[in-house]
């Protein structure tokens, strides 16, 4: 019988053994989560790691766009449904993190109070500085309003096209213009020249007196100059003239009737001039400002979640509106419904160390349970940078050390080949560096030209306030600001009250010394001013500058730093370079090609010893490809030649497919490139190895599925890219050639179709192995191992919104419980039929749970184990990555290949078994046990005499092995 491992008596903690992250939505709601725990609780998850499941914008895929941080989200279940599933966790002692976005929220339509709030009283509403809006614009049109670029065309086009059209609702007794699904309040002081169109002649005897009495009322509703006391009292009274006059509609339809004519005459189209004209003047006078879309990225007056118009950002860092977003998830901490938060976007949080900690305080404070508040942060760590270590934290999310695994399975002598290949392919000369400093002037001229302007006017009015600045003009300053953002190394820096720390320093000085070196005719005395407002060496006393001011705005600027850099880097540049699409991930950078297995065991070592509890993924909802995806791609590097040629190959099959779109063929190489990448990496895994020869494939309505979403993933890919078409404005012309391109190398039976197959039988199998290698490292090294959703099987995804298509979880139970009853078996054969087998995924979830199951039974040697590189030696050892954890008496020990692996397969099956003939393990360094249990293929090892372990025999039967020794097992 199969040996089978005791439970453990190692205590548990706060921190989660192993996270599933689920994106809800309107088809997998609380209810459905409910019937899927005993799938997690089997697989071995401890918590479960959801989207924002809080009120969001009707229909949102995602739950980014929150508009009530106190309810939850309908389309997702009831708070009873919630608590059902809080109940079902709790009844097998898992936990539930949550996405909590404290960044910003959805507005516009009509399903954010709060923001209609603000558009209905401005700055007198109790939520004007809720949102970061800027009411004092230099741009006298907007001064005291916010502007509102949510119109599909010019707003002379939208006006005299009745596109606009005021309504009364006689329910509430207010009035409104609508936009589609928008609603835009309009003030109740301005009732009055409403109602004043109203005929005095058609109403009679108190209908008429009290409707005027009304109108007199709401002309009376001022707030300008008044103290916040008097505000709410003017509020308080609009809202019961409001009740009245809804009472005077409802109960007398004349006035209704009335009411509803005055309105008409509001609303004017093609020819309509003085209804056009009257509409404008009403508009003009609420603290709002209509626009097309379009200005938004020039004269926006609100901070924004990169540049969507309908996502606001919020000002968490007032005690008022961090107390109002917490209410409810602090109540689900005290209650134990929740036990973790990951928090959404925290570079564009004002303060994020002092969040934190406030966030921290707040929840023990309120804790019913024994274990604190496990709490992450999504922060993209730029290559080299460390998370700041007085964040009160567990970590990040991991995308740091997703980036460190993936380069372990890139050859890093293949770079020079594929590099020359890229640029003699294309046509594009441009390094790295100059490819990311040219999407950032992109996106600072064009896509957030606004912010950057918003900067350049604060800096503006600190300069004049000393004599010594007074003449660095605005212009100067925008150009000098744009330059060293350009220059900056990192997402952003965290500057705050307490000064500016030594690797803060570092990144400002850097910046400002790129910025003499790109542009030397830039002012040197102006960039020392704009230096020492960024280290806030100009908050100091007797500098000459308010010292609250400087601080404001070095940490406004940092707020700002960090959405550039997100979409230049994740958002254009990895859509223009294209060496190895692997590469061009979240928290990657695509100039380190590799690495060393010294530089990645050192970089596990001091990660695990300062953040042991953070997060380990390999795939997220942000990826921009799924991790199987980029396992794959990475083996490409280990056959450069014979993907060269393929490449070259496929391009001549498929010059027929290319026609002239203005200057150019459509796609250009680039794209194309990128296409095939795209294809290599994601071809579904049944359609290659042994399961593909049952039957033909692939089958014409999975083509035609397939191909669909690849011409889809294409449009996002060079809209991002921005060079040939983009988002602001999409060229239909090369988007159609390109969509014609895919469908029609994509056909059936095609000839390159038939050759890329035939190359997936040898790039398939090694991708396979990677992804197997990478799920091992996973579960393995120090942290806390995260799954994205349906991952357990190969996940061969795309960018958003590929990766968020439903998952079969009745197909992956099903599979989990046959795996189950089979390991009770003979296991010889189960892991010679998963290896046999692989295109099916089993064999990926197969070594997923039994990890998670010793994750499971022995926590303390994952929570609290040592990680020791193990050094391999012998021939063929080049490729191979070792490393133990020990753990009072305990010992694991892993071994993945990650590299020379061109002989994957062995009659069809999966196999590493010869690959590294010659390479051996010295044990003696590692434990002094001698005897060792492989988890995968139950078999007891004995190591030789010397204490040596040979590689061949560990990998002979599974093509990945995990062993562990001073383990109790029972037959």
């Amino acid at each position: 019988m199969t040996e089978r491992a005791t439970l453990s008596d190692t205590p548990g903690s706060g921190t989660p053994r192993a996270t599933y992250r689920l994106q809800l939505n309107s088809r997998l709601g609380f209810t459905d989560v409910r019937r899927l725990l005993s799938y997690f609780d089997r697989l071995g998850i401890s918590h479960l790691y959801t989207s924002p499941f809080l009120e969001a914008r009707t229909g949102s895929p995602h739950g980014y766009d929150v508009t009530d941080h106190n309810a939850f989200n309908p389309e997702l279940g009831s708070e009873a449904d919630f608590d059902d599933l809080a109940a079902g966790l709790a009844s097998r002692s898992m936990g539930l993190i949550l996405d909590f976005v404290a960044n910003h929220m959805g507005v516009g339509k009509a399903d954010n109070s709060r923001w209609q709030d603000v558009l209905e009283w401005g700055e007198a509403s109790p939520f004007a500085d809720f949102f970061d809006i800027d009411w004092h614009s230099p741009t006298a049109s907007l001064r005291g309003k916010v502007l509102l670029p949510f119109l599909g065309q010019s707003y002379g086009k939208v006006l005299e096209g009745g596109e606009l059209q005021l309504g009364f609702d006689a329910s509430r007794g207010s009035f409104a213009v609508s936009y589609f699904d928008h609603l835009f309040p309009v003030a109740p002081r301005h009732y009055a020249r409403i109602l004043s169109a109203v005929s005095p002649d058609a109403l009679s005897g108190p209908a008429r007196a009290e409707l005027a009495e009304l109108s007199a009322a709401f002309r009376t509703l001022r707030t300008a100059g008044l103290s916040g006391r008097r505000q709410r009292e003017v509020r308080q009274r609009a809202e019961t003239l409001k009740e009245q006059l809804a009472s005077l509609a409802q109960g007398v339809p004349q006035v209704k009737e009335q009411i509803e004519s005055a309105v008409s005459l509001h609303n004017g189209g093609p020819g309509q001039h003085a209804k056009c004209l009257r509409l404008h003047r009403l508009l003009q006078r609420q603290s709002y400002r209509l626009s097309w879309w379009r200005v938004a990225s020039d004269n926006i007056n609100y901070r924004r979640f990169f540049d969507i118009n309908d996502l606001v950002t919020i000002r968490t860092e007032r005690a008022e509106v961090f107390d109002n977003i917490h209410r409810l998830v602090l109540r689900l901490i005290g209650e134990g419904k929740l036990q973790g938060l990951r928090i959404d976007h925290i570079d564009g949080l004002s303060d994020p160390r002092h969040y934190c900690e406030k966030l921290g305080n707040a929840a023990a404070s309120r804790e019913s349970g024994e274990h604190p508040l496990y709490l992450v942060v999504e922060k993209i760590l730029a290559h080299g940078e460390v998370l700041r270590s007085d964040w009160p934290v567990a970590g990040t999310t991991g995308y740091e050390v997703l980036n460190r695994i993936n380069s372990l399975f890139i050859e890093p002598g293949s770079e020079d080949l594929l590099q020359s290949f890229y640029r003699r392919l294309t046509g594009r000369e441009e390094n790295f560096d100059e490819t990311l400093a040219n999407a950032k002037r992109q996106v600072i001229d064009h896509l957030l030209a606004s912010d950057i302007q918003v900067l350049s006017n604060l800096f503006s009015r600190l300069a004049e306030s000393n004599w010594h600045t007074r003449d660095f003009t605005l212009a100067s300053l925008r150009r000098a600001l744009a330059e060293i953002i350009i220059s900056l190394p990192v997402y952003r820096t965290y500057v705050d009250p307490r000064g500016c720390g030594s690797s803060d320093r570092h990144e400002i000085d850097q910046a400002i010394s790129g910025t003499k070196k790109r542009n030397p005719l830039i002012n040197n005395e102006l960039l020392d001013f704009i230096r020492g407002v960024l280290t806030t060496d100009l908050a100091r006393s007797r500098s000459g500058f308010n010292r609250n001011q400087v601080i404001r705005i070095a940490m406004k600027f940092q707020q700002y730093s960090g959405p550039i850099m997100a979409k230049s880097l994740e958002d254009t540049a990895f859509y223009r370079h294209m060496v190895l699409a692997s590469l061009n991930e979240v928290g990657g950078d695509p100039r380190h090609f590799g690495t060393s297995m010294e530089d990645f065991h050192r970089f596990i070592d001091e990660r695990g010893k300062q953040w042991p509890h953070a997060m380990i993924t390999t795939a997220t909802h942000d990826s921009k490809r799924g991790e199987d995806v980029r396992a794959r791609l990475n083996a490409l590097t280990e056959m450069p030649e014979l993907w060269r040629r393929r490449v070259e190959e496929w391009i001549s099959l498929n010059a027929c497919h290319r026609v002239p779109v203005d200057t150019v063929d459509a796609p250009v190489r680039n794209d194309e490139y990128l296409l095939y990448q795209t294809l290599a990496g994601s071809i579904p895994m049944e359609w290659l190895g042994p399961a593909s020869h049952d039957s033909p494939l692939p089958d014409t309505a999975a083509l035609d599925d397939y191909r669909q979403r690849i011409e889809d993933y294409m449009i996002k890919a060079v809209r991002e890219a921005k060079l040939n078409s983009s988002w602001a404005h999409p060229d239909q012309t090369y988007e159609e050639a390109l969509s014609s391109f895919v469908s029609g190398i994509l056909e059936p039976g095609g000839v390159f179709l038939k050759s890329l197959l035939e190359f997936m039988q040898v790039l398939g199998p090694l991708g396979a192995l990677n992804g197997l290698a990478q799920t091992t490292l996973k579960f393995t090294l120090p942290g806390v191992p995260d799954l994205y959703q349906g991952s357990e099987l190969w996940d061969l995804n795309l960018v958003d919104p590929d990766n968020r298509r439903p998952v079969d979880y009745g197909a992956r139970e099903q599979m989990l419980r046959q795996l189950s009853e089979s390991a009770d078996g003979n296991r010889d054969d189960l892991v010679a039929e998963l290896a046999y087998m692989w295109p099916d995924g089993r064999i990926k979830l197969y070594v997923t749970w039994q990890l998670l199951e010793l994750r499971r039974r022995h926590p303390g040697l994952f929570l609290h184990g040592t990680y020791e590189p193990v050094h391999i030696h012998g021939d063929n050892s080049h490729g191979l990555c070792a490393f133990a954890r020990r753990h009072q008496g305990q010992c694991l020990l892993t071994v993945v290949p990650c590299l020379n692996k061109t002989r994957a397969t062995n009659g069809g099956g999966l196999t590493a078994a010869r690959l590294y003939e010659g390479a051996g393990i010295s044990l003696q360094t590692v434990s002094d046990h001698q005897h060792w249990h492989n988890l995968f293929t139950g078999d007891r090892i004995r190591a030789e005499a010397n204490g040596q372990l040979p590689v061949s025999g560990l990998l002979a039967k599974f093509p990945v092995a995990v062993l562990h020794s001073g383990i109790p097992f029972q037959e």
